[in-house]
């Protein structure tokens, strides 16, 4: 790999991680592409830890408050001082927990399916089939009015619905951020807090998908300094797709990247008739 791959590659994954379009998708079509058939886990595991940078960056305000909450929480419940809790803290709590209840799935459908998405992120056919398939998740969303939930309404059957839409991500095609947040309307939250609770799982799916996928990994046949490049590149469009994203999901304009992942879903399946 060279270093003006290592920065497309590090600038898609950015793009396309949080954007409804997913991001496996794009990469597994480009290495198809640029012909980068050998393995390249301890590139894919520097360019998850960019966009990782980039959603901490974004919510380290919401990460701090939920962080200082929880302690405060437990600290108080320690102390035997629970009346002294005020309602910031019981939210803060009640939202670490609901995320809690939302990995349950996530990481349960995430394991149990692992040898098939390997099969998967193999076939053009299923990549192409899959982004098919989170075309028309967006697109329902065009007809969802604002929700009335926020995180102090949320409840355990929106968490858990929405860590199962986040588990069945893991297939190359389908965008975790399109089917976490689509979820989190049609479950009536409301377009901010659809979007936030999504962008908070992905924290904790990326770390924990990248632990999953580590294996002793080599710096195979990229150089550090593309891997670090790489890295930094998908940080930074990273950052500037969740920007671009909140905006979109408040003005109700998810459904616009349908057509863009029927238009690509379609072309990646023609392309593997060609390149099999």
């Amino acid at each position: 790999m060279n270093l003006v791959q290592a920065l497309f590659l590090g600038f898609l994954q950015g793009l396309t991680e949080f954007l409804p379009v997913s991001s496996s998708a794009h990469l597994a079509i480009c290495q198809h592409l640029f012909g980068l058939t050998g393995p390249l886990l301890f590139f894919d595991i520097a360019l998850h830890c960019g966009t990782l940078l980039s959603v901490i960056i974004f919510l380290r305000k919401e990460i701090l408050a939920l962080t200082k909450g929880t302690l405060s929480f437990l600290l108080h419940r320690l102390r035997g001082q629970m009346s002294t809790v005020d309602l910031q803290e019981r939210t803060m709590v009640k939202l670490a927990g609901l995320m809690v209840i939302a990995l349950i799935p996530t990481a349960a459908i995430g394991l149990l399916l692992h040898d098939v998405v390997e099969y998967f992120f193999q076939s053009l056919k299923s990549v192409g089939s899959f982004l098919l398939i989170t075309g028309i998740i967006l697109w329902i969303t065009k007809t969802i009015t604002q929700g009335k939930k926020d995180i102090a309404t949320l409840t355990t059957a929106d968490a858990f619905i929405i860590g199962c839409a986040q588990g069945l991500a893991v297939a190359p095609g389908i965008s975790r951020s399109g089917a976490t947040i689509a979820c989190g309307l049609v479950r009536n939250l409301e377009k901010e807090t659809a979007v936030r609770f999504s962008f908070l799982l992905s924290i904790p799916a990326i770390i924990g998908a990248t632990i999953v996928e580590w294996k002793n990994p080599s710096f195979e046949n990229t150089a550090f300094l593309h891997m670090i490049l790489g890295a930094l590149t998908a940080a930074l469009t990273g950052y500037i797709a969740l920007k671009i994203l909140i905006g979109m999901v408040k003005k109700g304009h998810l459904y616009y990247f349908a057509p863009y992942c029927w238009v690509l879903g379609g072309i990646t399946i023609i392309l593997s008739f060609m390149v099999s």
